[in-house]
């Protein structure tokens, strides 16, 4: 497939999953210091211009059947969608371009480390920290961890605080360990 940006971009993006109440699933609380998470509804089809990343970020799903295309430094990829596959974005990572197609009802955990919430965990290591970028990598432990942060917070931190900086640090420690 080629890619060429249009003009005038779709609108539509990925926007947060919300609860009857309109407002966001997955909220962090007050006076989080831990990673960002959301919960993105994924659009079936949309296409969005250029993207830097900024920080690390990891984005998975339990389910998103679909076609992706990313065109990055003049190199368009066609990026397979498998179950539980994520997008393992280091903080210099640009994009393009990106065009998606995908079944109803997909959506997406977007997980981001700010450089503070990195320093806070890795302390005198975190200036050598970053993700290397991968595609539709599978690493079932890792989702595993992503999934269960997301739960707690979404839940209101039912196990407490110090269970979801648990998990935080288990997250980053694996991520500094293995990527």
């Amino acid at each position: 497939m080629s890619l060429s940006v249009p003009k005038k971009l779709i609108a539509t993006y990925r926007t947060p999953v919300l609860g009857p109440d309109g407002q966001p699933l997955l909220q962090t609380p007050a006076g989080w210091q831990g990673p960002i998470m959301e919960r993105l509804a994924i659009p079936t089809t949309g296409e969005c211009g250029p993207q830097f990343s900024g920080m690390p970020a990891i984005f998975t799903s339990k389910r998103a059947p679909g076609r992706r295309w990313y065109r990055c430094n003049g190199r368009t990829l066609e990026i397979p969608t498998p179950p539980l596959g994520m997008d393992i974005l280091g903080a210099t990572y640009e994009r393009e371009y990106e065009h998606w197609e995908c079944e109803p009802g997909c959506e997406t955990l977007c997980m981001r480390l700010h450089p503070a919430t990195i320093e806070r965990y890795l302390q005198e290591d975190a200036y050598r920290f970053d993700l290397q970028t991968r595609y539709a990598h599978l690493d079932e432990a890792l989702t595993n961890h992503l999934f269960a942060l997301a739960a707690e917070l979404q839940e209101g931190l039912p196990n407490g605080t110090l269970f979801a900086e648990g998990l935080s640090m288990m997250i980053v420690g694996w991520l500094h360990r293995y990527y």
